[in-house]
């Protein structure tokens, strides 16, 4: 059975009346045996689609993603500085060998050869400002020489009040 992460694009009205557009990534997931929403919104800020995360999590939010069906990891500037349980058995390293990596040479052991060129040159475009898609699929190679099929959403976001990257990525094996 094929998973997939949904995302849309809506028109969100504030306590103000004021509208705003937004990315809806949600999925459902199960906790404790009872199907629970999932469901991230981010605020389009900018022409350049950069939006403001909330600062601080509450514990709840923490709980869900850690306990997410998707893999979620945040890079800044050259290192990972987040990644959920999921992110990290999806591609098969520890939380911590997963902040120790640079995105480039994640890109250069974790991405399948096929791909590396094309992931390399949209990371790189991404980190300049410029255009490339948010959303794709693509082959990565696990640490135990296993073949995966991912899922893949990138958003640009400000973390602490500097420019970020939210990935996103479902096993699509």
């Amino acid at each position: 059975k094929r998973k997939s992460v949904n995302i849309k694009k809506v028109r969100l009205t504030g306590q103000n009346g004021q509208q705003h557009e937004c990315h809806l990534t949600y999925d459902i997931i199960e906790i404790d045996g009872q199907h629970c929403l999932l469901s991230f919104y981010e605020k389009i800020k900018e022409e350049n689609k950069i939006v403001d995360p909330p600062r601080e999590f509450p514990a709840e939010f923490n709980y869900l993603v850690d306990n997410s069906l998707q893999g979620v990891c945040i890079v800044q500037g050259d290192m990972h500085i987040f990644a959920n349980k999921r992110f990290a058995e999806i591609v098969d390293k520890t939380i911590d060998e997963i902040l120790e990596t640079s995105p480039e040479d994640f890109i250069n052991t974790l991405v399948h050869p096929d791909f590396r060129e094309i992931v390399g040159s949209r990371h790189a475009s991404r980190i300049k400002g410029g255009q490339a898609p948010h959303h794709y699929e693509l082959k990565i190679i696990t640490k135990s020489h296993g073949e995966r099929w991912l899922e893949f959403y990138a958003q640009q976001i400000r973390y602490n009040g500097k420019p970020a990257m939210l990935v996103t990525v479902f096993d699509i094996t």
